[in-house]
């Protein structure tokens, strides 16, 4: 996915304009399956691919209620990671979790219905959608700074889908 990159120049949705400079690393992340890390870096004949194991980074909760998903999440996991709160496989878990936080008994539902129930104001569901969304977004943000992608980032189309709860 990551070398793609550079040769799909039409098929991206921008979601914020800024001033990407061609001779600087790209950051290419976003949930699916785990959670994919990969940086692109300019070399003199081409593009260097850099895989990583980015999605094993800690998960950093920043709210009261991430505070409260992380100790729980840690009482069956011995290390909690970016890509047990924002994959696909660790959507469940954390609905699971969100449910037992707010007493309601849990009812698995599909990655869509989750979605809908969201964007409908279910507190569970909305629950659901914003943390994977804060957690995603705020690795993002950590890994282009750290990486010191000034030539970008793109994010993988699923979590544009399976994330965002409320329409800007």
């Amino acid at each position: 996915m990551t070398r793609s990159i550079p040769e799909l120049s039409d098929d991206f949705t921008v979601i914020r304009t800024g001033q990407a400079r061609t001779d600087e690393p790209i950051l290419v992340a976003g949930p699916g399956t785990g959670f994919g890390v990969g940086y692109l870096v300019p070399i003199h004949t081409g593009w260097y691919v850099m895989p990583t194991e980015g999605g094993h980074i800690a998960y950093s909760p920043q709210s009261n209620l991430e505070l409260e998903l992380l100790q729980v999440l840690k009482r069956d996991h011995d290390f909690v990671s970016l890509e047990l709160v924002s994959s696909g496989k660790g959507l469940n878990i954390v609905h699971k979790v969100i449910c037992d936080i707010h007493g309601i008994t849990y009812e698995a539902k599909t990655p869509g219905r989750i979605r809908e129930e969201a964007v409908a104001n279910d507190p569970i569901c909305s629950d659901v959608c914003n943390i994977r969304a804060a957690a995603t977004m705020g690795a993002i943000g950590d890994l282009a700074l750290s990486g010191g992608t000034r030539g970008g980032f793109h994010l993988r189309q699923p979590a544009s889908q399976l994330f965002s709860a409320r329409r800007h």
